[in-house]
């Protein structure tokens, strides 16, 4: 399903070339809830960023599914991200000035879809926001936030989830209710979340469970 094929990846800082992921072989084939963790400044973000297109390596293939993505062009990618992959960032990235519905309703519209006001506030009820819809950003609380962002990743049903630290910016409590949403959601579509984190409690829960670690990725 996942595939990294000689991946690497380095960056230019100042003057120093540095390398975050080295000649990266990695495949993914197990469905479910998968966590990659691994140190700060590992490359965990960075690899998500390879995955979700939002990115290109350096050198080496990015195939989910059998698509290569790192030679997509720009256009091609928007759209097959928005059929195939959904991503939760940290730091929630909503649109300020849209409701939580509008928000919800964005990945529906790039992808196409007919009719999809009814599927938007099916997955924000799902996540329990169902009497929040036309609130903006500004007017709900960080976990709800969250929630929007979670609904908003799951709406187009897409194969694989990425999701970037999503508890990071909340309290132990609500990131553990937003968890366990994001868990729920997954278990009831019956999609594949790929979770990085750097929370060793946190990976136990999943079912699968990998380090990047030396510029490599290892099953725990």
């Amino acid at each position: 399903m996942i595939e990294f094929k000689n991946v690497s990846k380095s960056f230019q800082q100042a003057n120093k070339n540095i390398q975050v992921l080295q000649n990266l072989d990695f495949k993914l084939e197990e469905r479910g809830i998968v966590a990659i963790v691994g140190k700060s400044g590992s490359g965990k973000s960075t690899f998500l960023s390879l995955l979700g297109g939002l990115d290109k390596p350096s050198e080496g293939s990015v195939l989910v599914g059998e698509q290569d993505i790192s030679k997509m062009k720009e256009n091609d990618l928007t759209h097959f991200r928005a059929q195939n992959i959904g991503i939760i960032f940290q730091q929630y990235n909503l649109i300020d000035n849209f409701t939580a519905l509008e928000n919800v309703l964005l990945p529906l519209e790039v992808a196409g879809v007919k009719e999809p006001m009814q599927k938007a506030m099916n997955v924000l009820e799902l996540v329990g926001l169902k009497d929040r819809v036309h609130h903006f950003p500004n007017q709900l609380s960080g976990g709800e936030k969250q929630r929007v962002a979670i609904a908003r990743a799951y709406v187009n049903n897409p194969q694989i989830i990425l999701a970037d630290e999503p508890s990071g910016n909340l309290d132990p409590e609500t990131g553990n209710n937003v968890m366990e949403v994001l868990f729920s959601t997954a278990k009831k579509l019956d999609q594949t979340i790929i979770l990085v984190t750097h929370d060793y409690e946190l990976a136990k829960k999943c079912d699968h469970r990998y380090e990047i670690k030396n510029h490599q990725i290892v099953k725990l």
